[in-house]
């Protein structure tokens, strides 16, 4: 299983994460495993993208999504392609289709294939080029 199943089936929550150096290396790896090639974001969105991972996922800090959303948001539209999906599926789960889509979208065309695969769930066809 990619790490990024791991990490959204609540398998990694049991793994101890304190050491800030893994943290920031495991978001790294959230925003580049599940491409071929590694992409290329801005170091405001990778620091975005492990301050949200933390509060969503509990790591060194109290779990608390309502935290984590607008840090994920952030780091989204500054390009962190795993805070892309994030959002997508944060919406979808609110019903709110349309910036759903938005997000998936933005995360597919940075080679996130699990938003290609949400997105083709919900009836659109992703052209990545």
């Amino acid at each position: 299983m990619r790490l990024t199943g791991l990490v959204e089936s609540g398998e990694l929550l049991s793994v101890d994460m304190r050491n800030l150096t893994l943290v920031f290396l495991f978001s790294l790896c959230l925003s580049a495993c599940d491409n071929e090639e590694v992409q290329v974001v801005t170091e405001e969105a990778t620091l975005l993208d492990v301050e949200c991972a933390m509060h969503l996922y509990g790591l060194d800090v109290p779990q608390d999504i309502e935290k984590a959303m607008p840090i994920c948001e952030k780091a989204a539209e500054a390009g962190a392609q795993g805070a892309q999906y994030v959002m997508g599926v944060y919406f979808l789960g609110g019903g709110n289709e349309e910036a759903a889509i938005y997000w998936f979208k933005q995360a597919a065309k940075n080679g996130r294939t699990d938003a290609i695969e949400q997105l083709e769930k919900l009836g659109i066809k992703q052209d990545i080029q």
